[in-house]
């Protein structure tokens, strides 16, 4: 509950100004100070859009884009009231794909204490949209597998890629790799055989 006297001096919500795809949400929190700039414990808060064709909003403050436009998100509570814009975008079209030179290669069993470089060839990456870093990991490897590289910055559109491979790596054949690109919300991946002889 509120205390006795302590009057709400500010109001503030977070976050302000924000966007937000169709289909997408985002969540809103208030608070409210005193003049000392205690925060004022006990409040209910209610909040609302002023276009719910394009926003709408729950009690607890979670917002839903409906369709494209801006709005505004108001939080009230005893009488004061704070507002924010938000607008609300398209679901991105932004899209890339991967691909490597070669899905199959193989390697020696490594000597403890070393690593190999199991070359797959060339890495293409094409954008079609989406101007981001991606992020590159792999799926179901056995021990002692990670790909080379782990990144590729915004500019990039490739290059040598390959698997690292250490002692760790037992001796056998693994066709279920999965090479993972991933950017954007977006992830590509590429079935890799690894042969461990």
């Amino acid at each position: 509950m509120q205390a006795p006297g302590q009057q709400i001096d500010r109001l503030s919500i977070t976050p302000v100004d924000q966007s937000v795809e169709v289909g997408k949400t985002v969540r809103y929190t208030a608070e409210a100070r005193d003049a000392s700039n205690n925060v004022i414990s006990g409040l209910s808060y209610t909040y609302s859009s002023s276009d719910t064709g394009k926003v709408t909003i729950n009690s607890s403050g979670l917002a839903s884009g409906v369709a494209q436009g801006t709005t505004t998100i108001t939080a009230e509570t005893n009488g004061c009231s704070l507002s924010t814009g938000l607008t609300v975008s398209s679901v991105s079209s932004a899209n890339f794909t991967a691909s490597v030179s070669r899905t199959s290669a193989s390697t020696p069993r490594v000597p403890a204490g070393l690593s190999a470089y199991v070359d797959y060839g060339g890495l293409t990456i094409t954008r079609n949209g989406y101007s981001g870093s991606l992020t590159l990991r792999l799926e179901n490897a056995p021990a002692g597998v990670t790909p080379v590289p782990t990144s590729l910055s915004a500019t990039s559109n490739g290059g040598d890629f390959g698997l690292q491979v250490t002692n760790a790596t037992p001796v056998g054949r693994y066709e279920n790799i999965k090479l993972v690109v991933a950017g954007g919300g977006l992830e590509r991946r590429i079935d890799l055989t690894l042969t461990v002889q």
